[in-house]
């Protein structure tokens, strides 16, 4: 391995270390309390290992304070299920991909959608009577 790639990683990990000094705590809870959160810190890989475990077993808990319902707007949203799917939540990753309910991916499928929209609400079903 050539100096500039062991500085560069020795400089990573100082920077996952302090990342992880400033925003998570010793039980893995982020400071800032979402899905996009967790999801973004576990796909950038922005902690040292030893907490990667805590932070994806709050990851799950923060879905099911959700009703394992999507809330995590354009930047979370397409990697949620690669982050739980890659960190073997697998199950949990289909059961998010496959659900129906407002709001999921399916949930517009079954309006009509042919594209991501750019708000999970803009159609809401409502009976016609």
């Amino acid at each position: 391995m050539c100096e500039d790639a062991e500085h560069c990683e020795v400089q990573a990990e100082t920077i996952k270390e302090a990342t992880a000094k400033e925003f998570i705590t010793a039980n893995g809870r982020l400071l800032i309390d979402t899905q996009t959160a967790y999801t973004l810190t576990l796909y950038c890989d922005l902690l040292p290992k030893h907490q990667q475990q805590c932070v994806l077993n709050n990851l799950v808990v923060q879905l099911g304070k959700d009703d394992n319902r999507l809330k995590t707007g354009f930047v979370g949203t397409p990697l949620i299920c690669q982050v739980l799917s890659g960190t073997g939540q697998h199950k949990l990753a289909t059961q998010f991909f496959l659900n129906e309910d407002f709001p999921v991916w399916l949930y517009a499928v079954n309006l009509g959608a042919a594209t991501v929209w750019e708000c999970w609400n803009p159609v809401l079903a409502i009976p016609l009577s």
